[in-house]
């Protein structure tokens, strides 16, 4: 019988006995390597933030003082690349919110290296080697003032059966505006910012920004305004109307109008005596200037006009008859 030749050399060794895996073991094991890791990478990262290095940021550019009765017509450039060197630990700073460069103007031509030295907050040690652009040129024009009305911009819808007793009120209802005089020459009222009100049942007062599409080129006395809109209920009211010819010239006798008479229906707030006002008042009728008749060119007829009587309000006029027909009676 044959025997293994290293049979005999195994029995001298003792047998290796695997044991189970701990797995508390294991994770401290983990956790020690992880350990060790993140210090090697820290104390590196701390040497090495004592180096010097360059690095390159976008800096804002921050406009502080223009030339005596000068304003900006247009945008300045709103960000400039500055190389910086320093210190890594405060380059890391500074990468992560680049220093403002602040511009004390004289005039249009700009400095922008020298503007960087003069207005540019730094750590010290760190030195600016070089800007992009290292010059710029401001669009001036002469600084004016200008007291504008502020216009509404939006809509405001209001419920079936409700009206607006009149227009909306602002309150101010007017702005200053300073700036340059290319830019605010071409206003005639200061906008606001969209309003949307929807629905309305009752009225309401709110608060609304102006616009602000020019800022930084000018500067406003007030940013918003209140806006007020009384609303109420409203009633419908009709009333049957002769139709007067105004302005009739003394070669012209008489003016007959087919027909001489419309119906006008209208809303009326439903609180209060106004549609009961809206019934008798004299001074709310129908009427035909004679300046259209003299310059129709149609098949002889012309458009009925209202006139509306003051202290009342009165909306949604409709007419049954929106043009008659005419001839003239002459002496």
């Amino acid at each position: 019988m044959k025997h293994d030749p290293f049979e005999r050399l195994r029995e001298l060794f003792p047998k290796t006995v695997r044991e189970p895996a701990n797995p508390e073991h294991a994770r401290r094991r983990l956790f020690a390597v992880m350990f060790s890791v993140i210090v090697a990478f820290v104390l590196w990262f701390t040497v090495s933030m004592r180096d010097t290095y360059t690095i390159t940021v976008e800096s804002p550019l921050n406009v502080v003082t223009l030339p005596a009765g000068q304003a900006l017509a247009a945008p300045p450039l709103a960000t400039v690349r500055v190389q910086l060197q320093g210190v890594g630990w405060d380059l890391l700073q500074l990468s992560r919110r680049p220093p403002g460069i602040d511009v004390f103007a004289d005039g249009p031509k700009v400095d922008l290296r020298g503007a960087a030295a003069e207005g540019a907050n730094l750590p010290a040690g760190v030195l600016i080697q070089s800007v992009q652009p290292q010059q710029i040129e401001l669009v001036l024009d002469d600084r004016i003032r200008r007291r504008l009305p502020i216009s509404l911009i939006g809509e405001i819808n209001i419920e079936p059966t409700f009206g607006m007793l009149g227009s909306a009120v602002l309150q101010p209802d007017s702005v200053v505006v300073t700036g340059a005089r290319s830019l605010l020459e071409g206003f005639d009222s200061w906008p606001s910012t969209p309003l949307d009100l929807n629905g309305l049942r009752r009225s309401t007062t709110s608060t609304l920004a102006l616009s602000d599409t020019l800022s930084g080129l000018v500067t406003l006395s007030v940013d918003r305004t209140e806006v007020s809109v009384d609303v109420a209920q409203m009633t419908e009211g009709s009333r049957q109307m002769l139709v007067r010819t105004e302005n009739v010239p003394p070669s012209v006798s008489d003016v007959r109008l087919i027909p001489s008479s419309i119906r006008v229906t209208y809303q009326v707030p439903a609180a209060g005596d106004d549609y009961d006002l809206a019934e008798t008042a004299e001074d709310f009728y129908a009427y035909v200037d004679y300046a259209d008749i003299a310059s129709d060119s149609t098949e002889g007829t012309v458009p009925v006009a209202l006139h509306l009587p003051e202290g009342l309000l009165i909306q949604d006029v409709r007419l049954d008859q929106t043009r008659v027909e005419y001839y003239t009676v002459r002496e």
